[in-house]
């Protein structure tokens, strides 16, 4: 299996398995735990795009204030007037998607976050510079 696919694949389970509710558990709830784990690393979402990654991830953006960074966070309904931006169409199509959410840039962060309810189902830091 080359590298690029077995990196996508990688990535793809990771966010699977982060989001809430996505695989139910025996008990039909998910621990605490589950909802605090981290996911996947800007690392591994700039090994999707290959020796492209800097120029793609290269959008001139600013990291958030730390006080509005920090309710950025997995779980939590995103802050009402947060400038969410769009991703790379190059990268948004190597990512996996999931029916009801969409994947935004919000400050140096790549954002995976419900359409109708605004939660956060994953964060991945400091992708995009």
């Amino acid at each position: 299996m080359p590298a690029l696919y077995r990196a996508a694949l990688v990535v793809a389970l990771a966010i699977v398995l982060s989001v809430p509710g996505a695989i139910p558990t025996h008990a039909g709830t998910r621990g605490k735990d589950d909802l605090l784990q981290a996911g996947v690393t800007a690392a591994a979402v700039a090994g999707l795009l290959g020796p492209a990654a800097s120029q793609i991830l290269s959008v001139g953006a600013k990291p958030l204030a730390p006080r509005i960074a920090k309710d950025i966070v997995r779980g939590k309904k995103l802050p009402p007037g947060i400038g969410k931006q769009a991703v790379p169409p190059t990268l948004l199509h190597r990512l996996p998607g999931l029916d009801g959410h969409e994947w935004a840039r919000i400050g140096t962060d790549l954002v995976l976050v419900a359409v109708a309810t605004q939660v956060v189902a994953q964060v991945i830091t400091d992708v995009f510079s």
